[in-house]
C-alpha cells in the first residue's frame, strides 16, 4: 500500500485524538501481527490466515505501462512476446531478495528474465518508468494519476489480470482497544471509498 495515500488517511483521526500513537511499518509480506505487536495491517491480496480478521474493502488493478517516450523509442509492443525483448522493470520482494513475478490474465505470470531496473521500491521504480528507462506492472493506484495527465500509457490491457483485493486486517487475540478500533473503521471508510480505489 502507498505511504502516501496513508499519510493523508491517518491525518484526520491524528488530529481528533491527539493521543494517538501512530508507528507505520512497510513491508511486503503478512508480518506475524502477534509477534510484532502489530495492531493493523493493510494488504493487497487475500489475508487466509485463520489468525486475523481481514475485511476486504476494495478492488486494486494491475496495469503494464511505459512513458510515451519510451513507446516511442522502441516502439508499443502488439503481443506478450514483443514485450519481453524490451527493457523491463522488476520489483524486488524485500523479505527475500527475488523479484516479484509479473500477474497476468488467466492466471499466467511472467518473470523478467533480464531486467533493465531492479530495486524494491514501487516509488522508486514509478519514478524510473516515468523518466523512460523500463516497461513495469503497477497498481493502478500508483499509475493513475500519471496515466490521467498522459505521463504512461498502459501497454497490453487485455493482458491484466483480475484486479487484486486491497484488505485490511487485524489480529483476533481479545478485546479490541478504541484507539486500535477509532483507526482500523476510519482505514477501512477511506479504502473503501470508491473516488480512491474505482
Amino acid at each position: 500500500m502507498a505511504s502516501p495515500y496513508l499519510a493523508g488517511f491517518l491525518q484526520p483521526p491524528m488530529q481528533l485524538h491527539p493521543g494517538l500513537r501512530i508507528e507505520l511499518s512497510l513491508d511486503d509480506q503478512l508480518t506475524d501481527a502477534v509477534g510484532s505487536r502489530i495492531d493493523i495491517g493493510i494488504r493487497i491480496g487475500t489475508v487466509r490466515d485463520r489468525r486475523y480478521i481481514a475485511r476486504p474493502v476494495a478492488h486494486v488493478p494491475l496495469k503494464i505501462v511505459a512513458s510515451p517516450a519510451l513507446i516511442a523509442a522502441v516502439g508499443m509492443p502488439a503481443s506478450l512476446d514483443e514485450l519481453k525483448e524490451l527493457p523491463l522493470s522488476a520489483l524486488i520482494d524485500r523479505n527475500n531478495g527475488r523479484p516479484w513475478p509479473w500477474f497476468l490474465s488467466e492466471g499466467q505470470s511472467y518473470l523478467p528474465r533480464s531486467p533493465a531496473f531492479s530495486c524494491d521500491d514501487p516509488e522508486t521504480e514509478l519514478e524510473f518508468v516515468l523518466a523512460g528507462v523500463t516497461f513495469a506492472q503497477m497498481p493502478h493506484y500508483l499509475a493513475e494519476a500519471h496515466l490521467r495527465d498522459g505521463r504512461l500509457i498502459e501497454v497490453l490491457p487485455n493482458a491484466a489480470p483480475p484486479p487484486m483485493d486491497l484488505s485490511v486486517y487485524r489480529t483476533q487475540s481479545g478485546p479490541v482497544p478504541s484507539r486500535v478500533r477509532i483507526v482500523y473503521d476510519h482505514l477501512i471508510q477511506c479504502l473503501g471509498d470508491p473516488q480512491t480505489f474505482p
